[in-house]
């Protein structure tokens, strides 16, 4: 087991906002590979990062120092939403996913928010099937500008 650690990024933290761009552009890449997904191959931008910085709270997750996953979280009054979580492909199947799901309960629970929430690709059948795994039900689907994404929820345990 890994032992993960937990850090805010700061939005004048260019290291740290630069490990949340390589991490998302891996990502971007495995899935299209793997699993000829395209809504994330063009990277998110480091300008982006950097704005969702100051409108979000934008977490990375480092074993042994080394980032492994990222994820934001933006509280509204619906609860809090998940956006551009990712895991390293590199460290993928080693159920780090599921412990950034644990802490972001966790945080939840301390700001005592009731409700998580988050958008998927409809077509990401892996990633639909790991948030199923950890308690979140689909409740809606929306159109994009490009595709159509499953809106998912949860309540915080």
């Amino acid at each position: 087991m890994f032992d993960l650690s937990f850090v805010a990024v700061n939005c004048k933290d260019e290291v740290n906002i630069t490990k949340v761009f390589n991490i998302l552009a891996a990502c971007g890449t495995d899935m299209y590979e793997n699993q000829g997904l395209q809504h994330w191959k063009n990277p998110y931008s480091i300008e982006n990062i950097k704005k969702d910085c100051v409108e979000k709270n934008v977490f990375l997750v480092f074993s042994e120092g080394v980032a492994v996953a990222t994820f934001m979280l933006m509280v509204s009054e619906k609860g809090t939403l998940i956006t551009k979580f990712a895991v390293s492909p590199f460290f993928s199947g080693k159920k780090i996913g599921s412990r950034c799901i644990d802490y972001i309960n966790d945080w939840c629970k301390e700001k005592k928010i009731k409700r998580i929430h988050l958008d998927v690709y409809d077509k990401s059948t892996v990633a639909i099937k790991f948030y199923e795994r950890n308690g979140f039900t689909v409740y809606d689907s929306a159109p994009t500008r490009r595709f159509r994404v499953l809106l998912m929820e949860r309540g915080v345990i």
